[in-house]
């Protein structure tokens, strides 16, 4: 469904959720990124977005996502 609705930000949100339950780390950032364009879903997109890097051994891309979420 992602493909056929590219702009639908929410439907990337909850694919990029399914991917982190199977540790598909680097699937999900593209998703989440585009996803935390949506105000409404931005704090919980930045929140796993610092997920997937933290478990990408990406440390300090993801403090980065977590100071944006305490942010917003």
């Amino acid at each position: 469904r992602v493909d056929r609705y590219p702009k639908d930000l929410k439907l990337k949100y909850d694919y990029a959720q399914r991917l982190m339950k199977f540790k598909k780390w680097d699937d999900a950032i593209p998703l989440l990124q585009a996803a935390s364009a949506n105000n409404k879903i931005e704090p919980d997109a930045r929140v796993l977005l610092g997920e997937c890097f933290l478990n990408g051994n990406k440390k300090p891309l993801a403090a980065r996502q977590f100071e944006t979420a305490v942010k917003l």
